[in-house]
């Protein structure tokens, strides 16, 4: 029954990181907050929603753990990804997304690439996506 135990328990200890590599990640993690929360100043949040139409889609930030896809000045959804998913380095990863259909979709799954050389990198699915739009009154 304890066999397994030894095997088991030294690969969680070469999962686990090193406290550098933990406050890099916190810190990554907070610029990643910080830039969203800019991007989305002056914007309130309304009911998430199933699909957005790629057609509306002008622009993507791809952000640590969060997707802002902008529709217009006044609209931008955001995905925010599962658990797993937001240690993708976007700034050298391309995501690729394929569909049968106009829209991106809750539940539909994107591959990641490396910029440099094309190879997979990894695979995540989409949550809902949240509209954020210009409060009534506010100026841009």
């Amino acid at each position: 029954m304890f066999r397994y135990t030894l095997p088991f328990l030294t690969i969680l200890a070469g999962c686990a990181m090193s406290p550098a590599d933990q406050e890099r990640q916190a810190a990554a993690d907070a610029s990643a907050r910080a830039q969203i929360a800019s991007k989305l100043q002056g914007l309130e949040p309304g009911e998430p929603v199933s699909c957005i139409s790629r057609t509306q889609v002008r622009q993507a930030d791809l952000l640590r753990g969060t997707i802002l896809y902008h529709a217009s000045g006044d609209l931008i959804y955001r995905n925010d990804l599962g658990r797993g998913c937001g240690n993708f380095d976007f700034d050298n990863d391309v995501l690729q997304t394929r569909s049968t259909i106009n829209q991106i979709c809750a539940g539909d799954i994107f591959t990641t690439v490396s910029r440099a050389d094309g190879h997979f990198t990894g695979s995540c699915s989409f949550g809902k996506f949240t509209p954020y739009r210009r409060a009534e009154g506010e100026e841009p």
